[in-house]
């Protein structure tokens, strides 16, 4: 089994025991964020994804999420990405300009990762779907998948996914977020 292929199977069977109602196009998402980071960040309008970041931290109930903090998709030192949780943003405090300056400044450093890593790696995305995931209705989750991907659209999360979890993340790299916040909150790379 190669380090990639070791790597990612553990960012898959972590998102299972955390999110084991997670559809095939969770998992994709999941491996997209893990190859790609927050790339698509520079193609949309900042002052609008900005706008959205503050709506959606505000209209979160830290109380009642029940999501990691941190959930930690590395597959290298170049792709060191991490989902972090807005709730923990909120808890504590940390300030939403500063938050969206290290969503920029990851996404730019995304540039500089391998733009063929993911394509390349597909193959190895679908190996370890069809081995390691308990879905039902594979094949028909595979098509519809299959269809978004060459559309080069970015998924959503599954329905079920966004009404069992609730999930508010954003994806930075840990390089970038221990400039920030290394001495406080430090993530291990």
């Amino acid at each position: 089994m190669s380090s990639l292929e070791h790597k990612l199977t553990e960012i898959f069977r972590y998102e299972q025991k955390i999110h084991s109602k997670a559809q095939l196009v969770d998992y994709y998402k999941l491996y997209l964020q893990a190859v790609e980071g927050p790339r698509h960040l520079l193609n949309a309008q900042q002052d609008k994804v900005k706008k959205y970041l503050e709506s959606e931290v505000n209209q979160i109930d830290v109380l009642s999420d029940t999501n990691p903090d941190f959930q930690d998709l590395t597959l290298s030192n170049k792709l060191d990405y991490v989902r972090v949780n807005l709730s923990f943003v909120k808890k504590n405090h940390i300030d939403l300009d500063t938050f969206f300056e290290i969503l920029v400044n990851s996404a730019l450093k995304s540039l500089h990762a391998e733009t063929s890593y993911f394509k390349q790696n597909l193959n190895l995305f679908w190996k370890l779907a069809s081995l390691i995931l308990d879905i039902t209705e594979y094949n028909q989750q595979r098509q519809e998948l299959m269809q978004m991907i060459s559309s080069d659209f970015i998924p959503h999360h599954s329905e079920i996914y966004i009404k069992t979890y609730n999930p508010h993340y954003r994806v930075v790299s840990k390089e970038v977020w221990n400039l920030y916040f290394g001495n406080e909150f430090h993530l291990e790379i």
